[in-house]
């Protein structure tokens, strides 16, 4: 071994020291391959701001990566034919935007993606990954359309982080878990990151994708809480329900349709549940402002 891998190595078997490595492509764990075999990608994008509606995507950036569907393992990451592509916004990117990403105007001047070399990439795979994906997938469906077309999953959504004790949902956060760091902020990278984190284990020793996978594989339904009255908009929040301003309404995510109507019926309507709007949620249209 080299010096610093004797360093390290005498480190990691301390106690008192925890060593982080870089990441890289090569130490991320493989699976063995399994009788079934998909492909997925890993997406990243970074843009002009913090809304994906009214914001623009300035980079996007994509990993392949295989899967089996069963064990919830990563095969292979296909880092080598990554796609990472810079766009011109058609405006001016925000200072702070700049900050973050180390995007500048000239940087993408002129620069486009073009609807049919993000198709061509896409071909063959059947699930979109992102660490965010109710910020990723809005940003890129009204860009290029292929994307309305596919089944997405959120490394953070998808996750229970939170149930764990993890002190963060941060991506660099969760992979200095695992032992590495990277530098983010660029697209490419956090897809990288993004891949290693799935591949990762879980405290119970379960993938973290065989857990994304099955919480992605679940149907669940859009309850909007239509007219309830102002003084139960404490309860709402309490029980999980977001305002959604620019329709004035709650609105949750359920597993158990039944059950949340009965709670609606008895907490916020006094005993006489109205129709309400439903919208089944699948990972087809999860994350998607065409849900909203």
């Amino acid at each position: 071994m080299s010096d610093s891998e004797t360093a390290a190595a005498a480190l990691r078997a301390d106690p008192d020291y925890r060593v982080l490595q870089r990441l890289d492509a090569a130490l991320i764990p493989m699976a063995a391959p399994g009788d079934t075999v998909r492909r997925a990608v890993f997406l990243d994008t970074e843009s002009t701001g913090t809304d994906p509606i009214r914001d623009e995507a300035v980079e996007l950036s994509m990993i392949a990566f295989d899967y089996d569907p069963a064990r919830g393992t990563v095969q292979a990451v296909h880092e080598a034919e990554a796609f990472s592509r810079l766009r011109d916004p058609g405006r001016p990117i925000p200072a702070e935007a700049t900050r973050v990403n180390n995007i500048t105007d000239e940087m993408v001047a002129g620069r486009t993606i073009a609807d049919a070399e993000v198709e061509a990439f896409l071909e063959g795979v059947g699930l979109v990954v992102a660490h965010s994906a109710s910020f990723d997938r809005p940003m890129v469906e009204k860009t290029w359309p292929v994307f309305r077309d596919l089944n997405w999953a959120c490394s953070i959504e998808d996750v229970g982080w939170k149930d764990r004790g993890y002190a963060s949902n941060s991506l660099e956060y969760l992979l200095m878990k695992q032992g590495f760091f990277f530098e983010g902020h660029r697209a490419k990278i956090d897809c990288l990151a993004g891949i290693a984190l799935l591949a990762s284990t879980l405290p119970t020793g379960e993938p973290v994708l065989a857990e994304l996978l099955a919480s992605a594989r679940k149907t669940r339904t859009l309850v909007r809480a239509v007219n309830s009255p102002f003084e139960t908009k404490d309860l709402l929040k309490a029980r999980g329900y977001r305002w959604d301003n620019e329709n004035r309404v709650w609105w949750t995510l359920t597993e158990d349709l039944d059950a949340e109507q009965a709670w609606l019926s008895d907490s916020v309507y006094d005993g006489r549940l109205p129709p309400l709007p439903l919208v089944p949620i699948r990972a087809s249209n999860r994350f998607s402002v065409r849900t909203a």
